[in-house]
């Protein structure tokens, strides 16, 4: 039975997408999917092949998963008596329950042949105690999985090894790396900041800055329509400020050659501007964006996710500790935007972590918060023009502040000059 469902559930993707719903079922069901579901070796390595083709937006027909190096098969044997891929999610638990319920039977015969080989009452008491412990690690959705302490140990050695001083990717400003070790995976970082405070901005800084690095990054913006994120981008990569791209005459021959002439790789950048979406929207979006290989996804921001508005403070706090659970289970870096409330807004204080919507549930989810805070913006000094002062608050790392320069109509961040 186990062999026909894991041939009925790869049967479903193999069969041919007739249209874009089609290929956005495929996905979400490869993120329901591991290769520990199948227990034979030839349909964990088609498995793999299809999510391949499937993430690099193929259809894994014959030719495709041929040319992909799985030559020995036959797709017919798949895919007799399927007709649609709608009953695909159905197969699945059907393959997770009959695998479940091996993994209960092996765990059980194995414990019960120690048991009748055992002699003495504290053997059994032992083996009794193995088997409850081997039968609470099981379960249908995940199962307990102890840590390779010599992998982690390989992982800090080669970083003691290299030549580079932070573990994770630029942030594109030294400072804040230095603070940060860089964007590390799997990490919920939270970006705080009052309206035209610099986050979004900063987002697209880093989109930037990741582009030079041949690193993916997706943006999830639950606010900035996609025109105006469009013309941030290019304010970022040509470094003109983006008020100058409402009319060609704000731009001299040499300037319009250049932007013309700017290549942003969209591969490089998974963006969507969708509002609206509820909190199991956006932890599904998590999951393909990971699939996808996309290792660092911004959402700007937390409070614009959808609530039902009984008890919106907890719900946002709730909304944290999920989209940090996401991160780890997706090892994926989660850049989550945030608003301050109303209490941040007075000029002669700066904002702290108390000023978050939500802090409570941020505070517990987050393993970085950074809070901006626009001088000019709060002061309305000529001195403090272009200056942020950014507070850090780590669970893995110092707190403190550090002052950085920003032009944010270019959407350029550097370190403070002496």
């Amino acid at each position: 039975m186990q062999n026909e469902l894991e041939k009925v559930v790869l049967g479903h993707l193999l069969l041919p997408s007739n249209d874009k719903l089609d290929r956005d079922i495929k996905l979400d069901a490869l993120c329901e999917l591991d290769e520990n579901l199948f227990t034979l070796q030839e349909n964990r390595e088609l498995l793999k092949t299809i999510s391949r083709l499937v993430i690099e937006g193929k259809d894994p027909d014959f030719l495709a998963v041929y040319q992909s190096g799985s030559h020995n098969v036959k797709i017919g044997e798949y895919t007799k008596n399927l007709n649609s891929i709608a009953d695909i999610n159905k197969h699945i638990w059907l393959l997770k329950s009959a695998k479940y319920k091996l993994d209960l039977t092996r765990a059980i015969e194995k414990h019960l042949k120690e048991i009748q080989n055992g002699s003495y009452s504290e053997d059994l008491d032992e083996i009794k105690n193995g088997l409850i412990a081997s039968l609470s690690g099981i379960a249908i959705e995940d199962s307990a999985d102890f840590i390779s302490i010599q992998e982690y140990t390989d992982k800090i050695k080669e970083q003691m090894g290299s030549s580079r001083e932070i573990e994770g990717l630029s942030w594109g400003v030294s400072d804040i790396d230095k603070w940060t070790s860089g964007i590390v995976r799997p990490r919920l970082y939270v970006l705080g900041g009052l309206k035209k405070s610099g986050k979004t901005r900063f987002i697209i800084h880093v989109m930037k800055t990741l582009h030079e690095q041949n690193k993916k990054m997706a943006f999830l913006s639950l606010e900035m329509p996609a025109y105006e994120i469009t013309k941030l981008l290019y304010s970022s990569f040509t470094g003109y400020n983006d008020l100058r791209f409402r009319s060609a005459s704000f731009l001299s021959r040499e300037e319009k050659y250049m932007f013309d002439n700017t290549i942003i790789n969209q591969d490089l950048l998974g963006i969507e501007c969708k509002s609206a979406l509820s909190i199991e929207q956006v932890i599904s979006r998590i999951k393909r964006l990971s699939k996808m290989n996309f290792k660092i996804i911004a959402i700007d921001y937390l409070q614009r996710i959808k609530t039902g508005n009984s008890n919106r403070a907890n719900e946002l706090e709730d909304y944290s500790i999920r989209i940090a659970d996401a991160a780890r289970q997706n090892d994926v870096s989660i850049i989550l935007l945030s608003q301050l409330n109303a209490l941040a807004e007075n000029p002669k204080e700066p904002p702290n972590m108390g000023s978050l919507k939500g802090s409570g549930g941020i505070g517990e989810a987050a393993d970085v918060i950074i809070l901006f805070d626009n001088l000019y913006r709060r002061t309305k000094k000529e001195e403090d023009k272009n200056l942020i002062d950014l507070y850090f608050e780590q669970r893995y790392g110092d707190s403190g502040r550090i002052q950085i320069q920003a032009d944010l109509g270019s959407c350029t961040f550097k370190n403070l000059t002496n």
